[in-house]
């Protein structure tokens, strides 16, 4: 091909977007009550404690066992302090401008091991929530980097070549890429421990947590934590225990008493088929808990929100959960189904509320 006359026109367009993200958050209290911080709302609730007459009884009764752990317990001096309490310790030191020291102790032999009352009683230690500490940390961190490039080309002409032949051509391509990463960190001491419950969501929507806080016993240590509530269309899934009509702490849900919802849940699975149906016994006294954004609380049972069956095998769908201010509210875990009894699908899921 021999060019004679040419007419060509080349076109380009190039962007690259470059972003990176760092949200940080810490929250550090004293005393035995999570309080409502900057940009979470809290509902006006009663609060609920343990009379001083039974935090007494509480403290004659485990006197015994205290002064037998530290006669048996020895400071080890080679004791490696694990990274996150190094964390932990060194944000507390910066904030309080005092050195904290984080003892060790060697493990106790087992002539000298301290019986376990609730182990010879018969005593399931998911009934016995841990004492509170007396403070709390919350430390998140989420770094987000995401790049985004395009390219676009086009080429347009017309050419003639020495033997008279024409030809016209158009071209056009595109290029592109994305990339995004994102690493979370999530640090809880003390009180600041992630209970976990189980919610079923109705309405084909997965669950969210709303800005509204109420007052509830979560981990059932006998004082009420201000956690996210959630959004309407989703309930926790709840068993009345002791039959009064209303649910009263977390060891009337399933999850915050061992931190395995799905795990307490297929124990009532009794024909093992991986379901939870109605050949199950218990399955009829499972209810639905739920609350509206003036603090009303119905309960209800499966059955009445046309609930046939929930899939005991659920996979891990980490999520974080924020609010309006972009504040964690609470860790999505884990998610399964449940069969509607006319039919369809919802979602069952466990999340983190922090206490």
């Amino acid at each position: 091909m021999k060019i004679a006359t040419a007419a060509v026109s080349l076109a380009s367009t190039h962007a690259l977007r470059e972003e990176q993200t760092r949200e940080e958050s810490l929250r550090l209290w004293v005393g035995n009550e999570r309080p409502v911080f900057a940009g979470e709302e809290a509902e006006a609730a009663v609060q609920v404690r343990i009379s001083p007459e039974g935090r007494q009884l509480q403290q004659v009764a485990a006197q015994p066992l205290v002064s037998a752990a530290a006669d048996a317990a020895t400071p080890s001096e080679d004791f490696a302090e694990d990274p996150k309490l190094t964390v932990m310790r060194l944000i507390l030191e910066a904030l309080t401008g005092k050195a904290i020291h984080i003892a060790g102790f060697e493990p106790v032999s087992p002539e000298n091991a301290i019986p376990n009352p609730d182990v010879e009683q018969g005593v399931e230690s998911a009934d016995q929530p841990p004492a509170r500490q007396g403070w709390g940390l919350e430390y998140d961190l989420q770094e987000t980097t995401s790049e985004q490039e395009s390219m676009t080309f086009s080429a347009t002409g017309q050419v003639v070549t020495a033997d008279g032949q024409t030809i016209a051509f158009k071209l056009q391509l595109s290029m592109q890429r994305e990339f995004t990463a994102t690493n979370t960190v999530q640090i809880r001491a003390g009180d600041a421990q992630l209970v976990d419950p189980l919610v079923i969501n109705f309405n084909g929507q997965a669950a969210e947590l709303s800005d509204m806080r109420f007052a509830f016993d979560l981990d059932a240590d006998g004082t009420t934590e201000q956690i996210a509530a959630l959004a309407p269309g989703s309930g926790f899934l709840a068993f009345d225990r002791n039959r009064d009509g209303k649910i009263n702490n977390g060891l009337e849900l399933f999850g915050p008493a061992t931190g395995q919802g799905f795990g307490e849940l297929n124990q009532l699975d009794s024909d093992g088929n991986g379901w939870l149906d109605e050949n199950d016994p218990l399955y009829a006294e499972l209810q639905v808990w739920m609350r509206d954004e003036a603090g009303n609380e119905s309960l209800s049972s499966l059955a009445q929100n046309k609930v046939g069956a929930i899939f005991l095998g659920p996979v891990k769908t980490a999520f974080a959960l924020k609010g309006s201010g972009n504040e964690l509210l609470g860790q999505l875990r884990e998610s399964s189904i449940f069969l509607g009894e006319k039919g369809g699908a919802g979602t069952v899921q466990e999340i983190d509320l922090a206490v």
